[in-house]
């Protein structure tokens, strides 16, 4: 968890703590590799950023277990944009070559 400190021109502050989901595990080339899924709780956008050098696949399931959104063959960074789902909890599953990651994500 982070915690982000913004002070405005006449003094005021705000602060807020940030969860960057972070996942490290070695390949099986000896590589380590990381995910990263930000933030986390989200409004509009989350990020989910690894160095997989493969393409690697998204699905979002709500709390239910329903899937509500499915990418493929991604590299790199992805950002999955909020649109019209609604506030609460969804899980994230990043599937890196057969390795499959999940992460709780909450939507304010």
């Amino acid at each position: 968890n982070y915690i982000i400190t913004i002070t405005d021109s006449n003094g005021c502050t705000y602060s807020d703590t940030i969860n960057v989901g972070t996942t490290t595990f070695i390949d099986d080339l000896g590589n380590k590799i990381y995910i990263n899924v930000y933030p986390n709780p989200f409004i509009n956008n989350l990020t989910i950023e690894t160095n997989f050098k493969k393409e690697y696949n998204l699905t979002l399931y709500n709390n239910s277990g329903k899937l509500i959104k499915k990418l493929n063959k991604i590299k790199g960074k992805s950002i999955i944009e909020r649109g019209s789902l609604p506030s609460g909890v969804y899980i994230l599953c990043v599937n890196l070559n057969k390795k499959i990651f999940n992460f709780t994500i909450i939507i304010e």
